[in-house]
């Protein structure tokens, strides 16, 4: 008799992981250990090996997250095979072999027992593969897959695309994908952000997602530049089998229910309809057999949105009025596999989007005019380099490099100076749009390495981070510089008010310029950290950790370092049963808090309400 049972998925302690892990035991049937015993993992990307030690474990990282087949040998025994092990994003699965003497030839298949409780973790939250994500009514964007776990939900002003995770404000979460991080250093929000539009997001589609995973709470020390969730996902990967799909989306206004509109003393502009459509194709294979893969997907992204201008407004005239935008999605990734000890991935993902020359902004309805009408290009290219190594079985590595850029910028259509003639009941608005955001790029440089040892019941992980971060921001305003009475010009147009004048009738006062319209910041970000994972007994896991920060951070006329972050993290996990079907555990850590500064023409990057730990 064979019996196999799988022990519950444990985190796998990584900061910007990628991939899964399987590790176990391997015992005879008097329930001594089993040395020697050859483990091979066999998937999509061919088979990985381990060997058992003198007390019969074996781990396997690295692991591309799919389902595999796991078969079990040792001479004086017959083999065991196990079907479907599920290996998740960031996790460990452990398994136990119990071997039967028998012939070498013989197999027996054993399916896997229920999956028990998590008996070594102390974080809260949730891993979604694809699968479900194909099978639960969920959005198109990966942004709307973020509700699906516990503890997220609407951050109202933060915008759909940055949920409130844990109580936190939706700008305090992080959000990497295939190890690149996408938190705008500006405004801590999910890729791209403009002050007036608010969060824009990213446009990669649940169409190239492997899996997702939120952590809400009890995040070991690696994790960092999070006081509320922690977002991380990886893009699907080629195997030995040639594959790939066409497909189609598409969410009509037509079909939508009636939408209630509202008549506020303000003049609500209205939302009467919303279309969405997609199509695009994914396709992935091998390159070389068991040992280099590829994955290229894209998608061409359309959506328009339908506004009424409020009852009384000049623009009530024109009706319903649509905002287009549409872009394409890509992503890509290269996966190398080289003697089941060394692992590199190179993937490229972005969203380049337009927004046609229209009401990008709902409040553009309220104008008099079609002034405030504009046109947006935005969107982010993002690529990521990973090597994760098996230098002794007891000695793992991983080194990653990755770039982010996000862009943003506005055109409008009317390039004149906005003037409100006050000399009259009511005010008239004549001219162009006024202040408008330009441009807002940002850009970000990473670079990350991780050692782990394991040493008997503990696991020892440290490493360090480094991230280079600029973000360039224009502020225009509409019209041609002006000449202010002190002699200087504005570096770009003005808003200009009429006011009646008992002297000269009425005088034109230049109510807003910019002398200044570029803002340049950039932020130096190094950390260390080191944490220690002690299976103290068979039912109970302590953990502890520290890390360490320090920013530099950089504005048009000043600097600012932030150092002395120190950020300690504890965790414990006990078994009060022993039978893996309960658990208490807790987790405690701290957040070394720094400022938000600003100072006159001075544009520091954003999501400073924390230290980076």
């Amino acid at each position: 008799m064979v019996l196999i049972v799988t022990i519950g998925a444990t985190p796998l302690i990584a900061q910007h992981v990628t991939t899964g892990s399987v590790a176990g035991s391997v015992v005879g049937p008097d329930g001594e250990p089993v040395a020697g015993a050859t483990v091979k993992l066999i998937s999509g990307q061919g088979v990985a090996s381990a060997t058992t030690d003198r007390d019969g474990r074996f781990l396997l990282p690295h692991l591309t997250p799919a389902r595999y087949d796991v078969r079990v040998e040792h001479e004086g025994f017959r083999p065991a095979e196990l079907q479907a092990v599920n290996v998740l994003l960031g996790e460990r699965g452990e398994v136990a072999v119990t071997l039967s003497p028998g012939a070498f030839t013989d197999t027996v298949e054993v399916t896997a027992a229920a999956t028990i409780l998590d008996l070594r973790s102390a974080s809260v939250g949730l891993t979604v593969d694809d699968e479900l994500i194909s099978r639960v009514p969920v959005g198109r964007r990966l942004s709307d897959t973020f509700y699906l776990s516990p503890g997220a939900s609407s951050s109202s002003g933060a915008g759909a695309t940055n949920p409130s995770i844990s109580g936190a404000s939706g700008l305090e979460n992080q959000y990497v994908v295939d190890g690149v991080n996408l938190t705008n250093s500006r405004y801590g929000a999910f890729g791209v952000y403009s002050s007036e539009y608010g969060p824009l997001g990213n446009g990669v589609t649940t169409e190239f997602i492997e899996e997702l995973q939120v952590r809400s709470a009890g995040a070991e020390a690696e994790l960092e530049q999070s006081s509320g969730g922690l977002v991380t996902a990886i893009t699907r990967s080629g195997t030995n089998d040639v594959a790939g799909s066409a497909f189609a989306y598409l969410t009509p206004a037509a079909l939508e229910g009636d939408r209630r509109t509202l008549e506020l003393a303000d003049g609500a502009v209205n939302t009467v309809g919303e279309s969405l459509g997609e199509i695009g194709f994914t396709i992935g294979g091998p390159l070389a057999r068991d040992r280099v893969f590829y994955f290229v997907a894209a998608s061409r992204l359309a959506s328009t949105t339908t506004f009424v201008a409020p009852d009384g407004f000049p623009l009530e005239a024109l009706g319903e009025v649509d905002r287009d935008r549409s872009g394409v999605a890509y992503a890509g990734k290269l996966t190398v596999l080289a003697g089941g000890s060394h692992r590199l991935e190179l993937s490229a993902f972005g969203d380049p989007t337009t927004g046609d020359t229209g009401p990008q902004s709902a409040a553009a309805m309220r104008y008099e005019t079609t002034s405030a009408f504009s046109a947006l290009d935005f969107g982010g290219h993002n690529q990521g380099l990973l090597y994760q190594g098996v230098l002794s079985p007891d000695w793992l590595v991983e080194a990653s490099l990755a770039h982010a850029a996000s862009d943003f910028q506005e055109r409008v259509s009317v390039d004149e100076w906005q003037v409100v003639d006050e000399t009259i009941t009511p005010s008239t608005t004549v001219g162009g749009k006024g202040r408008y955001e330009g441009q807002n790029d940002g850009d970000s440089l990473q670079l990350r390495a991780r050692s782990t040892h394991l040493l008997g019941r503990h696991e020892l992980r440290y490493g360090f981070t480094g991230e280079d971060v600029s973000s360039d921001t224009t502020r225009d305003i509409t019209g041609p510089p002006i000449l202010l009475s002190d002699g200087q010009w504005t570096a770009s147009g003005a808003m200009v008010t009429i006011q009646a004048d008992p002297v000269y009738g009425q005088i034109y006062r230049v109510n807003r310029a910019e002398l200044n319209r570029e803002r340049t910041s950039s932020a130096t970000n190094l950390g260390f950290f080191a944490q220690d994972r002690w299976t103290a007994a068979d039912s109970l896991t302590l953990s502890a950790g520290f890390r360490y920060e320090r920013q530099r951070l950089e504005g048009s006329s000043v600097g600012v370092t932030f150092d002395d972050n120190w950020a300690p993290r504890l965790g414990v996990v006990w078994d009060p049963s022993g039978d893996g079907r309960a658990k208490l555990y807790g987790s405690a850590g701290m957040l070394a808090m720094v400022a938000r500064m600003m100072t006159k023409n001075t544009v520091l990057p954003g999501k400073l309400n924390f230290a980076r730990a």
